[in-house]
């Protein structure tokens, strides 16, 4: 911890929690699958199946914007 002219900065770095590609899109799969008969549900599913596929497989990259506080 630093002190500058009455401002106080914490320089405690933050963790970044890591998330594996194949549990989402695992879990975009068995959306897809309980979701069988609702169709408008069935093609979201299978759109965010195809995109996180292409972030995998490094043909497009994921552009998180602004960090979210």
């Amino acid at each position: 911890m630093t002190k500058m002219n009455n401002l106080t900065i914490n320089s405690k770095p933050e963790t970044i929690e890591e998330i594996d590609i194949d549990f989402l899109i695992f879990d975009v799969m068995i959306i897809k699958a309980e979701s069988l008969k609702n169709r408008k549900l069935f093609d979201y599913a299978n759109y965010l199946e195809k995109q996180l596929l292409k972030i995998k497989n490094r043909e497009a990259t994921l552009d998180l914007g602004v960090p979210l506080k």
